[in-house]
């Protein structure tokens, strides 16, 4: 997986923001100003790791 320019993991070719509390996954911005998207599983998977 990669990073964009500001740290997010990149999902399909967009860095998306996602809020392990919410489980809520955002791209183009963030939970205030983004679009949200259903949560990538390769993002729940990798919190899960990293909990």
């Amino acid at each position: 997986m990669t990073d964009d320019e500001s740290g997010f993991p990149v999902v399909e070719g967009q860095g998306v923001v996602y809020y392990t509390r919410e489980d809520k996954a955002v791209v183009k911005g963030n939970k205030n100003d983004g679009q949200l998207i259903a949560t990538p599983p390769v993002l729940k998977q990798l919190a899960a790791e990293l909990l």
